[in-house]
Formats: structure tokens, C-alpha cells, sequence
């Protein structure tokens, strides 16, 4: 009995893997989005599963972004992947997912190389979530037929013809071909629209938003239909009456970034709450002459694989169009020009849609090997190649077609309760959504119900949830949801959490009734890592045993409780008669810091304090060490009874930034908690009556309104120039870009350094030392370019020389009673 069970058990868990595995490495529908569409195109992907068609939806940050290695992704999946892709979607404008030399999409579905697609493809032309959204939500609705109070537009169709002069032969032939074909298939209207019987645009949207299924169009427009059929695709008003355009002229789609076309407006029209536009686009991105025979045979061939041949999917019908233009007028540039802007699985509506009668078992049973039937009929005879698709989570997928008596037979085992979706498609038939419930048969079933967590002291805090660094011993409580008593139960407990250690992993509960919950009789054992942080989640795994063949899994969590701080706020306090009293620490001041920290984890702190830091040279943290006690969850503390304090030096710049370091210690009883915030607070920015400095070197900068430092200076000119006592600089006067090198009447140190020699510049500056540096670029100072010691307080392009155009003079003068030398440029011009 005990190898009986054990290779069912391999079985039902082969089963179950296998399943999954495929549901992961392989699909029908490969979605290729960009990353930020990923969620907008979710629905699709998952409407497109849940009725029979595998599908994924793989971000570019997978793929790759570029051309080679999307094709490449493409090329594994259908080489290795079970099921291989059939059908490709593109999700994205060229610019965020590029298509192949601006021209094609077809290179992603060349699986051979010979430039002839093997897979469908199309592409959802979106630059904003929302317009990926408002694609879902028009493709869905048309599939769901939810435009179905009016069914007569289904049977409608349009054609369009701007004529060329003199007349094309294929314009008008084409299109009563394609109306010949509607009436055949029992249309109740066709529109023939030309501009040579008068018609224009407002004829054409009148037939839109009337509902039309197709709508086609022949001319040899470019960008946009031609006058007098262009109008804007957003001012329909056709709600879910969503066409399927053929566009057989020049470039009416386009696969260049940056630009938009009429096929990307069609797309895009309407709003998730107000579609309009329509639901596919097949044209071309290419313009060319002499080639209206070339879209004449794909023009035609698409309509002919939908109503002579009976291709009711989209990309389908796009690619046998494509086959057959290629079959008889081989052309690869012409091949390829053709895309589909749409859904390339969608299901073409031919006629106007019936409602499917739906025959299965409403239940099925838990772990039961199950071959669940599906009748489908309608009117009482059997539905032919229904797809129908049961699906429940991960752990449930399989499909089947019916066959000639409307019977498909699916294979399944249900491992959870809950409900099956069932799904039904067909041809011209309304899709069917329903269920089939799993119950427990004439057997246990066990669940996990609850859990206690005892953490008694000294290992835990008593508190009864999961701290840190805690040894726990957990009571579980499992439910009994079957008709029979399990019996000699036990449960093996697992986690892949790196935080945890489980010490005791198997616990027993003995017998457990019907509709009873029993609790275990000795408890698991586990240790979290004192590493832990706050509102980790734990995930615990159940495996459940009885002396039955069966064995249940389970899962549940625990959320490990910790402190977490973190730094709100510094005050500062710089009270007399250390300080100014404004709340902010500026020169030769002392002052406190209070810093508010809060603690917004689930379990609180003892014992905290902290240390503050700072590198700033103009400030000295004389008291680095501030208490805060106990800080429980959700409180706020400060050091107000404890203040950091500091002094600042006399050279701090006012408005400066000073960046702190603030380690912060606290403990949690059966772990230590350490934290490091990094703030700025901005020094004293002074008053207007404040010297602008000091620099790096301990520099002040003084005008005579920087009154409050005392040494504001008092305006008061002495005129060297004739007629004062200056000397005219001949080596610079009445010249341009030229310098006098002169003997300083005493040494001048200028930033630590002692200099005897000044050179003067006819541009407007003067340095210390000898520099052949001359130039009047006026650029920032320190400028790289030019001498270090420099003193520039006319610094341009001047210019003395009065052959070129200047004037002016340049002197100097040493006042040997006042000790200053003083050298004015008197009148000197600007060059140019």
C-alpha cells in the first residue's frame, strides 16, 4: 500500500510539474512588449489563454531591444519551446520596439530566411499605456462580440475607390470582386464609394459608425487617405462596431520612430470607456509606382482566403493574402511592405453571431483523474471545431477541438478546490464563459486554518508575534474540508526564507474529522536571524499526510515584527549669549541640534541613542552623544533633554552646507538595531550688511554697505590722470592686447605667497608676478587658461591702440604716504 501510494503520488506530481513546465517554456501567442506595456496588455494575454491559445507576454528587457535579438528570442522559442509560437504580437510604437529597416515586421515571423513569414504576426502601434489599454480593450470586445444590440453590422461591408486618371484597371475591379464576395456570404449591404459619383468623407464615416465589418480602400495615397476621403479616424463615433480596414495603396501605416500614420490613428482611436476606429489595419508602409497590380493581388487574396477559402483568423488571412500575391508576382520588397496593425489571432466575424448550447459535469472532484466531456451544439445539431478550454490557476490547462458529434474530451487532475473556468469558441458564435466547481469526494481534505506563535522568554519576547532573533515554537491548526476522517496526520513544514532555521519540521495532529479543525499536538521550531528586517514576509510551505493515498499541500505567512527608524527632522538652538537666537548655527557660535527620529516598524526599541558626525572644518561636534530611550512602534522621540552640541568656527560661509552623519543604536530585546541617516542643514545666511566670504583661504570680499563687519570701506577717489601724479603706462597705453611688467613698490603676499613683481594687462586686470598672459575672454574666475594671482576688476576685450579704432590711457601711481599703489585705466575703449 505504501509504494501504491508513493507512485501516485510521483505521478500526480510529474503530472502537475509537467503541466506547469509547458505553461512556462511554451505558448501559441508569444507577446513581445515593451517593458512599460506589460500590464497595459495583460488582459489580452490572459483572455487569449483563458479560451484555448497558450500565451505569454515577454518584456524587450528579456528579449533584447534591438532587431537581431528579438528575431533570436523568436528563433529559440519556436525551435525549443512546446507549444512553439504560431502567432507573434508586437507591443509597441517603432521607437520603443523597433520593426526591421523601418519597413517591415515580417523578419520577426521569417522563420526560414527566404523572406516568406512562417508565423503571424502584428503589431499593437502604442507610445502610451493608454493606448495599449484602449487596443486590449477593442480587440477583447470585438472578439466578445460586445457591439451585439445591432448584429446587422457584421454583414456590412465598404469599399472605397479615389480614382487615378486616366482610370486604373485594378482600382474597380477589385473592389466589385470583394463586394461579389459579401453578397455571396448573404450581406445585407455593401457601399461602392468613389469620387467620381460625387462621394467623400462624410460618407465614409456615416458607414463607420453605422458598422461596418470591412472596410477597403483603393488609391495611391500616401501618409493619410486622399481628398475627398481624408478625415481624422478619432472622430468616429462607431463605438465597438470596429471595422477590419485593408488599406491597398501607398504607405498608410508606418514603421519609422517618430511618425504616425492613418493605420496608427485607426488604432489608437477612442478611450477605454468610448472605443471607435477599428480593431485591425492591414496596409502597406512603403511608397511606390507602378505596383497597383502587386496590392490588387493581396488586396483581393486577403478577402479570398476569409470567404472562398475559410481563413477566419486574422494574420492568418494577412499572410495567405500575402502567399498568394508572392505565388504570382514574386517580390520580396512588395511582400514585405505589407503589415497588420492588430491582433494577428483574432477571429474574424463573417456573419452575425449565435449563441452556443454548452452540455458538461457542472463538478468534478478533488485529485480525481478526470476525462471531463463538452457537448457543443446549436439549434440541436453539433458545433464542428469548437475550441474549448478548461482552466484553473496553474495547476489546470487543457484544451481540445470538437469533433463532428460536438464533443471535446479534456484530461485533467484538480488539485485545489475552487472553480474550473470553462470557455468555449466557434466561428460566428458568441464566445461561452463558464464553470465547473471542485469539491472533495468521498475522501479527507486538509488545509491549513491558523497558527499561534509562542516565544516565551528567554529565547522570544513574549509578545506573540515574530521578532528577530527569536527561537519560536508554532501551534498549527489544519482543517478538515472532505467526508472522511483523516487519520494519523502529520505535516512537514518548509521554507526557502534565508532568514529562518527551522529546528523541528515535522508536527502531528492525529485523527481529523469531517468539517473539523484540529490543532497540532507538538509544536514546529524555528529561529529567525536577528538580521532580519521589518515586515519580512515569511512564507511557510505544508506538506500534509494521513495513512490514505493522498497528500495535501498548503502555504501560509508570518510577518517577522521589527524597529525601524527614521531621521524627520534637526532643530537648532543657538541661544544667547552663544549664539543669535534665529534658529540657525552661523560664525563663532555655539549651538544645540535636536534631531526627531520615529519609529515606523511593527515592534519597538529600548535604549536608543546616537552619535553625531560632521568632516566640515568649520564646525567641531562637541557633544556627539544623545540619549532617546525607548521608542515604541509608531512613536516619535527627540533628544530634547539630551542635545547634540556644536561650535562653529569664525570662517563658516554663510548659507553653506554642512552634512552630518547620524548613527543611531537601539535594541529590540532579542536583537540590536543600527542605523545611518545623512542630513544637510544650511549655515547662517546673514544679513545684507554682511562681508561676502570668507573663501577657501579665509578670504572677506568688502563693499561700503558691509557695514556690519566694521570694515566697510569709505568711497573716496583719488584721481591719478592728468591732472594727478600718476605715471602713463606707455607699454600699454595706445596699444591692444599687450602688457608693462613693473617692480612693485614693496612685497605684497597674496594667498600665503610674497611677491615682488605686477604684471598690468591692457584688458582690464593685473597680477602678481611676471605673465605674458594677455587676453580679454573675461571668463570665470579661477580660469585655467589664465595667471593664478590675478586681480581683474575691468577684465574685457579693451583696447588702447588709437590706429585700431581705440583711445584711452592707463597709469599707476605708489602713495607713499597712504602705502598703496593704485593703477586707473582713464577712458579706455571697448574693442569694436
Amino acid at each position: 500500500m505504501k509504494l501504491k501510494r508513493l507512485l501516485l503520488n510521483l505521478i500526480i506530481t510529474l503530472h502537475i510539474f509537467c503541466s506547469f513546465a509547458l505553461a512556462q517554456t511554451g505558448a501559441k501567442y508569444l507577446v513581445i512588449a515593451h517593458n512599460n506595456f506589460v500590464q497595459a496588455i495583460r488582459p489580452l494575454v490572459e483572455w487569449k489563454t483563458k479560451k484555448g491559445v497558450l500565451a505569454v507576454c515577454v518584456p524587450l528587457s528579456v528579449t533584447g531591444n534591438t532587431p537581431t535579438q528579438i528575431k533570436s528570442y523568436i528563433l529559440n522559442a519556436y525551435n525549443n519551446w512546446n507549444p512553439r509560437p504560431e502567432f507573434i504580437l508586437l507591443v509597441g510604437s517603432p521607437d520603443l520596439l523597433p520593426a526591421y529597416n523601418y519597413i517591415t515586421d515580417d523578419y520577426y515571423a521569417d522563420i526560414s530566411g527566404n523572406y516568406r513569414i512562417e508565423l503571424c504576426i502584428g503589431r499593437f502601434h502604442c507610445q502610451t499605456p493608454a493606448q495599449c489599454s484602449v487596443m486590449v480593450a477593442k480587440t477583447i470586445g470585438y472578439e466578445k462580440a460586445l457591439a451585439s444590440q445591432d448584429t446587422t453590422w457584421f454583414c456590412k461591408g465598404t469599399t472605397i475607390i479615389d480614382e487615378d486618371y486616366p482610370p486604373d484597371p485594378y482600382y474597380q475591379p477589385d473592389c466589385r470582386y470583394i463586394r461579389n464576395l459579401w453578397l455571396d456570404a448573404g450581406y445585407i449591404q455593401v457601399d461602392s464609394f468613389i469620387d467620381l459619383a460625387g462621394h467623400n468623407q462624410d460618407d465614409v464615416i456615416n458607414a463607420i459608425n453605422n458598422g461596418r465589418a470591412f472596410v477597403v480602400y483603393r488609391d495611391q495615397s500616401v501618409g493619410y487617405w486622399s481628398q475627398p476621403f481624408y478625415f481624422d479616424p478619432d472622430n468616429l463615433n462607431n463605438g465597438y462596431k470596429l471595422p477590419i480596414v485593408v488599406s491597398g495603396t501607398c504607405a498608410t501605416l508606418t514603421l519609422s520612430p517618430g511618425e504616425n500614420m492613418l493605420g496608427d490613428d485607426f488604432l489608437r482611436a477612442g478611450t477605454f470607456q468610448n472605443p471607435k476606429g477599428a480593431v485591425g489595419f492591414f496596409g502597406t508602409s512603403d511608397a511606390a509606382s507602378h505596383v497597383s497590380g502587386y496590392r490588387s493581388a493581396v488586396t483581393k487574396g486577403f478577402f479570398r482566403a476569409i470567404f472562398v477559402d475559410s481563413i477566419f483568423i486574422l494574420g492568418e488571412a494577412t499572410k495567405r493574402a500575402k502567399f498568394i500575391m508572392d505565388s504570382l508576382l514574386p517580390n520580396q520588397t512588395r511582400y514585405r511592405e505589407w503589415n497588420l496593425l492588430g491582433d494577428p489571432e483574432l477571429n474574424i466575424w463573417t456573419k452575425a453571431p449565435k449563441r452556443l448550447t454548452v452540455i458538461y459535469d457542472t463538478i468534478v472532484f478533488l485529485n480525481q483523474p478526470t476525462n471531463f466531456p463538452v457537448w457543443v451544439s446549436f439549434a440541436g445539431l453539433p458545433v464542428r471545431n469548437a475550441l474549448v478550454c478548461a482552466m484553473m490557476d496553474s495547476t489546470v490547462y487543457a484544451y481540445d477541438y470538437t469533433d463532428n458529434n460536438g464533443l471535446a474530451t479534456l484530461s485533467f487532475i484538480p488539485r485545489n478546490l475552487g472553480r474550473i473556468d470553462i470557455t468555449v469558441t466557434a466561428h460566428n458564435f458568441f464566445p461561452y464563459e463558464g464553470f465547473a466547481d471542485v469539491r472533495v469526494g468521498n475522501a479527507p481534505y486538509l488545509m491549513y486554518s491558523s497558527h499561534t506563535i509562542c516565544d516565551s522568554p528567554p529565547a522570544g519576547n513574549g509578545d506573540g508575534v515574530a521578532n528577530p532573533g527569536e527561537t519560536i515554537n508554532l501551534f498549527v491548526k489544519l482543517v478538515n474540508s472532505g467526508y472522511t476522517t483523516a487519520c494519523s496526520t502529520k505535516a512537514l513544514l518548509r521554507t526557502t526564507s534565508q532568514f529562518v532555521t527551522i529546528t523541528e519540521s515535522i508536527a502531528w495532529f492525529g485523527n481529523i474529522p469531517p468539517e473539523s479543525i484540529v490543532c497540532s499536538q507538538n509544536p514546529f521550531s524555528f529561529s529567525i536571524a536577528p538580521t532580519c528586517t521589518n515586515r519580512q514576509v515569511i512564507n511557510f510551505n505544508l506538506l500534509i499526510t494521513d495513512t490514505s493515498i493522498y497528500n495535501w499541500f498548503s502555504c501560509f505567512l508570518i510577518t517577522v515584527s521589527a524597529g525601524k527608524l527614521e531621521y524627520r527632522r534637526c532643530r537648532v538652538i543657538d541661544s544667547a549669549p552663544l549664539g543669535n537666537g534665529n534658529g540657525e548655527f552661523g560664525p563663532q557660535e555655539n549651538a544645540k541640534l535636536c534631531i526627531t527620529i520615529a519609529n515606523s516598524g511593527l515592534g519597538g526599541l529600548t535604549d536608543v541613542f546616537g552619535i553625531l558626525r560632521t568632516n566640515d572644518s568649520n564646525l567641531v561636534v562637541t557633544d556627539s552623544f544623545a540619549d532617546f530611550g525607548s521608542i515604541p512602534a509608531g512613536s516619535i522621540r527627540s533628544n530634547n533633554f539630551d542635545p547634540f552640541t556644536i561650535t562653529v568656527s569664525p570662517f563658516l560661509p554663510p548659507s553653506q552646507p554642512v552634512h552630518f552623519s547620524f548613527l543611531v543604536f537601539g535594541s529590540g530585546g532579542t536583537y540590536s538595531y543600527t542605523k545611518a541617516f545623512n542630513f544637510t542643514l544650511y549655515s547662517d545666511p546673514g544679513i545684507s550688511s554682511d562681508p561676502t566670504g570668507p573663501d577657501s583661504y579665509g578670504y572677506y570680499c568688502y563693499d561700503d554697505t558691509d557695514t556690519s563687519s566694521g570694515q566697510a570701506p569709505t568711497f573716496d577717489w583719488f584721481e591719478i590722470a592728468p591732472p594727478g601724479p600718476g605715471t602713463r603706462m606707455a607699454a600699454i597705453s595706445n596699444a591692444n592686447d599687450a602688457v608693462e611688467y613693473i617692480i612693485a613698490p614693496f612685497n605684497f603676499r597674496y594667498y600665503g605667497e610674497l611677491w615682488g613683481w605686477m604684471t598690468v594687462c591692457s584688458n582690464g586686470f593685473l597680477s602678481m608676478g611676471r605673465t605674458d598672459y594677455r587676453y580679454g575672454n573675461n571668463s570665470s574666475i579661477p580660469d585655467t587658461a589664465g595667471p593664478m594671482a590675478m586681480v581683474a576688476p575691468f577684465w574685457d576685450d579693451l583696447n588702447t591702440n588709437e590706429a585700431q579704432n581705440g583711445y584711452g590711457d592707463i597709469y599707476q601711481y605708489y602713495d607713499t604716504l597712504n602705502l598703496r599703489w593704485i593703477v586707473e585705466f582713464k577712458d579706455v575703449a571697448h574693442n569694436g
